[in-house]
């Protein structure tokens, strides 16, 4: 019995270490922390009123396993999966003026992200898919 136990615990730790994470933040204050995609709970409600001119940043932190001679993407979408901004790295930065004109086209926004091979030959050989982190609506 403890043998399965001490299995289980060693599987729980191990595989919390391999995940990635991400966090929406503004103004200092965290709005959103996760590491599961999970389109129904990964949701924020804004009010551009509220933001300060640096609006929102977003920080996204590899697993463990992500490979070597692979680049991350973050992108956003607006509602109906028309894409507005495109940014290679790991973080992302939206200021408000430009929610502001995202939100005037869209009552939502949705962020997204995938990893790409840098070496051509192999970029040609991955099928992508995008991973999404975050809907923003006002």
């Amino acid at each position: 019995m403890r043998l399965i136990i001490t299995l289980f615990l060693t599987l729980l730790i191990s595989s919390s270490l391999f995940a990635q994470s991400w966090k929406i933040s503004t103004n200092g204050k965290t709005l959103l922390k996760a590491n599961v995609e999970n389109e129904e709970k990964n949701k924020i409600s804004l009010k551009t009123l509220n933001l300060s001119k640096k609006g929102l940043s977003l920080c996204y932190t590899e697993g463990k396993d992500q490979k070597k001679g692979w680049e991350r993407v973050i992108a956003v979408y607006d509602s109906t999966d028309k894409e507005l901004k495109v940014q290679k790295g790991n973080s992302l930065q939206l200021s408000r003026d430009s929610l502001r004109s995202y939100f005037k086209n869209s009552p939502q926004i949705r962020i997204y992200t995938w990893a790409l091979p840098t070496d051509p030959k192999l970029k040609a050989l991955v099928r992508v898919r995008r991973i999404h982190l975050a809907t923003i609506s006002q």
